[in-house]
């Protein structure tokens, strides 16, 4: 279910047409899950935690995000605590509330909502346990195109995160609610600044709401990866959705925009098979300075044609014309500004040294040491029932 934008409704082109979701060997991804569990990027790996200390103290983004939100995301962090050991209000309800449940997420503002079972293969290894229920409720915030366009490579693209975090975070609150009426309870496990729990991208995928495009980001049909994932895990009475058939990957092979327009080139053009799945392998090393040198960067979205023009048009124009990508090759969809170096057409990147260009370990030496991450933990261990 996708909200506002169902009445859109998009065919899959002959020329387009695939497998549902992401090839996936389920044995192999649970043997990696087990023998070599990913801990939670941004504060376990050491990629993860240098751009979080290092863009804290050499940024003056960072500090500012942190100084205007803080005190409501440490509010926020008391109400989720308090809405999840909440008992619930009345006797669970008879029968799935599948349904009830997406159009309330619906009503209360979220662009896409899907169903995923919930499975411990895309939980981070430092939060083993926490996830408590057995299905995941999926939901999607798009950023406007507008304030996407406008705001993109600035500090008020990192304020306007932060608000779709809060509003997000405010809905989740009354969908808490909202299945503790009907006897359920929820808990909040992807979304709001600090609650990491799980890889969200893969069980969206599983939930129906895209395909994972070649820039490691979920591609909506409807508005590309400018949009921002949440996760409830819930005891309700749900009917999972299934992972679905858009196209995408066999697009992207035929794009390679946002290859060809990274300014780290830190995008390789190969899927590969990786821990059980068959993906598009970042080189984090590349990507994490463009993060925090241009406030989270973003280009890969910003050139996705997908994300400029919406999926239904960008299939219809490669099914008609044999198989060309919508707006691949012009100045309107690929050229973009960079703060301090200027305007890169097609066909034209950047230009780094090796220290601007790469992920400074050795400066996190130099650091003070009340520089951390700007995250919340949490505590709480509790078996799925």
């Amino acid at each position: 279910m996708t909200g506002r934008r169902e009445s859109a409704a998009y065919v899959v082109p002959e020329s387009l047409r695939g497998s549902p979701g992401t090839p996936k060997d389920r044995r192999e991804e649970a043997f990696f899950n087990r023998v070599d569990p990913d801990p939670e990027w941004l504060t376990n790996s050491q990629p993860g935690k240098a751009m979080e200390r290092l863009e804290m103290a050499y940024t003056a983004e960072r500090p500012e995000i942190k100084r205007v939100w803080g005190a409501r995301i440490a509010e926020q962090a008391q109400q989720l605590k308090a809405a999840e050991q909440a008992e619930p209000v009345a006797a669970k309800s008879v029968g799935d509330i599948t349904v009830a449940i997406k159009e309330e997420a619906l009503r209360l503002g979220f662009d896409a909502v899907g169903i995923a079972r919930f499975h411990r293969t895309y939980v981070y290894s430092n939060y083993r346990g926490l996830v408590r229920f057995k299905n995941l409720i999926v939901l999607a915030l798009e950023r406007a195109t507008e304030d996407f366009e406008s705001q993109i490579l600035s500090i008020d693209y990192m304020h306007m995160t932060q608000q779709l975090m809060h509003e997000g975070t405010e809905m989740m609150l009354e969908l808490i609610a909202f299945l503790g009426a009907r006897g359920y309870r929820g808990q909040v496990v992807a979304g709001p600044i600090g609650i990491n729990m799980v890889k969200v991208l893969p069980y969206a995928e599983e939930a129906g709401l895209g395909q994972m495009g070649l820039n490691g980001q979920l591609l909506s049909p409807y508005f590309g990866s400018r949009w921002h994932p949440f996760a409830l895990s819930t005891d309700a009475h749900v009917t999972p959705d299934g992972p679905r058939d858009f196209g995408i990957p066999t697009l992207c092979d035929s794009c390679q925009v946002c290859v060809r327009r990274c300014p780290g080139r830190a995008i390789p053009n190969l899927r590969v098979h990786w821990r059980g799945a068959v993906k598009n392998k970042l080189d984090v090393e590349k990507c994490v300075p463009m993060l925090m040198r241009y406030a989270t960067c973003n280009i890969c979205t910003k050139v996705c044609p997908v994300q400029k023009y919406g999926l239904a048009a960008v299939a219809e124009h490669f099914e008609a014309t044999g198989g060309e990508v919508l707006g691949k090759g012009t100045e309107e969809l690929e050229g973009y500004t960079l703060p301090d170096r200027g305007y890169q057409g097609v066909g034209a990147l950047p230009r780094f040294d090796k220290d601007e260009a790469r992920i400074r370990y050795d400066l996190l030496d130099q650091l003070p040491p009340d520089i951390g991450p700007w995250v919340h933990q949490i505590d709480e261990r509790k078996e799925p029932s």
